[in-house]
């Protein structure tokens, strides 16, 4: 939401904050997050989620404060050109206010989009253990037909599978921590530019994939806690 609308957005660790009174959708990844206009909003905004007078506020240098930017995603074709620019743009400005900025493959930003793909979503599974009896129940004919169907794609995958993937994502937080070594990890937060809703309120196919494709990156971010 963030990006399509040209706001801040701050994801939090999902330790951040107290999650009480918030209905859990996948419990392992769920963390709350302010979006506003400016990053001052956030740092404020951030300051009372958590029960904190109001912060001070002042810049701070960036010379040397080293960022790692995810070269993988940024080869990917189906990158929009548009994302990639802007990215670059923001590179360019954080290397004039005296960061150091380095290109890298990520070993462990990769591994986890061939899990994603081959496995499935961590998501999406615990989202239909969480809500399965909605679904399944007198309620469900009031659930969102496109979000139905995925629950329904997320119940098919085996327990087994479910098992190697929290396995997998342990090791795979533990990697990219090693390989950042302090730095921060730039990656565009989406995959394309805000899409025209009409056509995919129209058509569920072209819901699904546009819905898989902005989620793509920021899945990515979620598994791996960053």
């Amino acid at each position: 939401p963030a990006a399509f609308n040209g706001l801040v957005g701050f994801k939090s660790s999902p330790e951040r904050y107290d999650l009480g009174g918030v209905h859990p959708l996948a419990p392992s990844l769920d963390s709350l997050g302010p979006m506003a206009r400016t990053v001052r909003d956030c740092v404020l905004l951030d300051a009372a989620m958590r029960g904190l007078t109001e912060p001070s506020i002042e810049a701070r240098s960036l010379s040397g404060n080293r960022f790692v930017v995810e070269q993988g995603v940024l080869d990917d074709a189906r990158l929009a050109p548009a994302v990639l620019q802007n990215l670059l743009h923001c590179v360019e400005r954080l290397r004039a206010a005296g960061a150091w900025v380095e290109f890298a493959i990520l070993d462990s930003v990769q591994q986890v989009r061939q899990l994603i793909v081959r496995d499935g979503w961590l998501g999406a599974i615990e989202a239909w253990e969480q809500l399965r009896d909605v679904v399944l129940g007198p309620q469900g004919a009031q659930v969102d037909r496109r979000v139905s169907a995925r629950l329904h794609v997320a119940a098919k995958i085996p327990a087994e599978r479910a098992r190697t993937i929290r396995s997998a994502r342990a090791r795979l937080i533990a990697s990219v921590a090693t390989e950042l070594d302090g730095a921060v990890l730039i990656m565009p937060t989406v995959m394309h530019v805000a899409p025209l809703l009409a056509p995919r309120e129209q058509d569920d196919e072209l819901f699904t994939a546009t819905n898989i494709a902005t989620l793509s990156l920021t899945m990515i971010g979620s598994f791996l806690n960053v």
